[in-house]
């Protein structure tokens, strides 16, 4: 994971030297520090690898204090900071958060979205991937499931009313990193039956779009 530190150096007080462009960047925190207060800026860096886009996380700390640049940052704070992980992104008995990597749909570069971008952004905010069904539940964690198979996006979104324990209430949280047949088949899949009527609120990325400038 691509970790950037820039050396501050004083700037004139119009920008932040180092920092990214403000479509690059995703989100800022604040990190605790016995000096200074410190923040890190998390933003997406794209390449070009073998011919194809090629996605990272980077992270650039800056520590409040230089008069040059504190009006800078202040205003990315204001743009881009948070305190914690969104609402629908937290984990508890009434919520259900999951990740599905389509790994052979669209481009074929979800695996390495997740592994160089969405993994390492939710684990800054505090949450951690499980591949159990239990991981969907608990607090600082998510259900991270991998595709085995073409059908295995339509699988998870026919069994997703199991997930809930005959709670109707449960809401769940689905970040689909796939290509446009990922949606058909999470769809398709929760279609209701039986007179079900799934209570999922989706997100969609695909590796050819850009990440938003908000954590997910």
């Amino acid at each position: 994971m691509p970790v950037d530190i820039p050396a501050n150096e004083p700037s004139d007080g119009q920008e932040l030297a180092g920092a990214p462009g403000l479509e690059e960047v995703i989100c800022i925190l604040k990190r605790h520090s016995s000096t200074k207060e410190t923040y890190e800026i998390l933003s997406l860096s794209q390449e070009e690898y073998e011919g194809k886009p090629s996605f990272s996380l980077r992270r650039s700390s800056y520590a409040r204090g230089d008069d040059n640049e504190a009006e800078a940052l202040q205003r990315l704070i204001g743009d881009f900071g948070i305190t914690d992980s969104p609402e629908h992104l937290r984990a508890r008995p009434g919520r259900r958060v999951h990740v599905v990597v389509s790994t052979h749909s669209g481009t074929g570069l979800s695996t390495q979205f997740y592994d160089k971008v969405l993994a390492p952004l939710l684990e800054a905010v505090g949450l951690s991937g499980q591949p159990e069904r239990i991981g969907a539940e608990q607090q600082g964690s998510y259900h991270l499931l991998v595709t085995q198979d073409a059908e295995s996006v339509k699988r998870f979104a026919q069994d997703l009313s199991s997930w809930d324990g005959g709670d109707k209430d449960v809401e769940h949280t689905v970040v689909l990193l796939s290509g446009d047949g990922g949606i058909v088949d999470m769809l398709n899949g929760e279609a209701p039956c039986s007179g079900f009527r799934p209570r999922t609120r989706s997100t969609h990325f695909t590796a050819r779009e850009s990440c938003p400038a908000t954590l997910v």
